[in-house]
């Protein structure tokens, strides 16, 4: 999840090393099979240690497929959802900003996984190894009403907010799930509450 959600936000893997077993046989030549022999496990733990994230040659193939079903659901989206497929064109939105404010005696701070240069409009990616069915998804009401209320802060809009659900495994289904007015209203009495 952590490497497709980079490279559908920030066009690329981040910092992935993908560990080949190939290359680690075990002292008896056999290939193992993912982390199972002690060189493998080295190399996965130096990796993390260094601040990457290992990966096995196959589980990044599942990695590419995904994120090429979530790039094909957006390019989808142009005549049915037009400002959500104009979120993730060049120009039209961020990925990963940081956004801070004052609330009261409370520093808080957002980070949107997209918002569109219009600031209108968030969307928040999630892969699940659940189903992206839109009727079995629960939406976060509270943190959406959250960092409606940190846009309005910082740039005086209150974004509608999507969830683009990817499943994680095939055939890497998605959808979008809203949240309606109701809902958005019992999130920011949480949030205040909360605050």
């Amino acid at each position: 999840g952590t490497i497709a959600h980079s490279m559908v936000l920030e066009g690329g893997p981040g910092k992935v090393l993908v560990i080949d077993p190939e290359d680690y046989p075990a002292k008896n030549g056999n290939i193992p099979k993912g982390w199972t022999n002690d060189a493998i496990r080295t190399a996965r733990d130096a990796a993390r240690a260094s601040g990457l994230i290992p990966v096995l040659p196959e589980d990044m193939v599942a990695v590419e497929a995904l994120v090429g079903s979530v790039r094909a659901f957006i390019a989808s989206l142009e005549k049915t959802e037009p400002a959500i497929w104009a979120a993730f064109q060049p120009g039209g939105g961020d990925s990963e900003i940081t956004v801070t404010w004052q609330d009261g005696p409370t520093l808080c701070k957002i980070r949107p996984d997209r918002i569109s240069a219009d600031r209108r409009l968030i969307i928040d990616l999630k892969t699940t190894e659940k189903s992206a069915n839109p009727a079995q998804w629960k939406a976060d009401h509270t943190g959406a009403a959250f960092y409606r209320r940190g846009s309005k802060a910082e740039f005086g809009t209150e974004p509608d907010y999507v969830f683009l659900i990817a499943e994680q495994h095939p055939p890497y289904l998605c959808s979008l799930v809203g949240i309606d007015p109701h809902g958005m209203d019992m999130g920011a009495e949480k949030a205040s509450f909360a605050l």
